[in-house]
């Protein structure tokens, strides 16, 4: 269900609401001086990144980094793998 701000224009406090309708109501009461003059205002949402747009946002040194560790450590050799394999009985 979106929720639908209003400023009033008396105090310019700010009243949500939240609606399940298809239309908004034309009128909000504004709940600190129960104005009936308020305007709907943009709302600020919320939004969650893909995993592309994270790892865009990487810095490119930890590629280099990553990279370089990988190919120094012992751990990521392919030999050093194979060698802790347990073959299947």
């Amino acid at each position: 269900m979106p929720l639908y701000p209003y400023r009033c224009r008396r105090c310019q406090a700010v009243t949500e609401l939240l609606w399940s309708g298809f239309q908004p109501p034309d009128h909000v009461p504004c709940e600190a001086c129960e104005s009936e003059e308020t305007y709907r205002v943009i709302g600020v949402n919320a939004y969650h990144r893909s995993d592309a747009q994270k790892t865009a946002r990487l810095d490119p040194k930890y590629d280099k980094l990553v990279n370089a560790t990988a190919k120094s450590a012992d751990a990521a050799s392919e030999r050093h793998l194979l060698r802790r394999m347990k073959p299947f009985e």
